[in-house]
């Protein structure tokens, strides 16, 4: 594969656009494409899942993730950071119809969409803004 002939898709390459975060208050449909899951160094006690989503209409809108404490860690969270994390628990299974009376797979969550407003957590430097869930809607 010496030569690539890239000449049916030259006009569509030099259109092309740069990935961004979409602005704030944008209401759009996210889709779960992935997970993540681990334990906080330094606290066994303590296990997390981050959920990765994109805006299937938007495919240049940059991908963006939301943390969540896994159940198993509520006993060892601090009384606001527990109810905190039980309520947005609570919009989670609500937006993508989770029934919390049972277990559940987060791989069941991959392909999914959910309508949500999307906010902005403002880059440091080393990366770049990013959307968040503002709220499921």
């Amino acid at each position: 594969m010496s030569l690539l002939d890239y000449s049916e898709f030259s006009t569509p390459i030099e259109n092309s656009v740069e990935p961004h975060t979409l602005p704030d208050n944008s209401e759009v449909i996210v889709r779960c494409i992935g997970f993540k899951t681990g334990t906080k160094e330094g606290d066994v006690t303590k296990d997390w899942f981050t959920i990765r989503y994109d805006v299937p209409s938007d495919p240049m809108c940059n991908e963006f993730q939301d943390f969540h404490w896994a159940p198993s860690s509520y006993n060892a969270l601090e009384p606001k950071q527990r109810e905190r994390s039980m309520y947005a628990m609570k919009c989670l299974a609500q937006a993508f119809s989770i029934d919390l009376t049972q277990p559940f797979s987060l791989e069941e969550l991959v392909g999914k969409e959910a309508l949500a407003l999307l906010g902005i957590r403002k880059g440091d430097g080393q990366y770049p803004d990013q959307n968040v869930i503002r709220k499921f809607i």
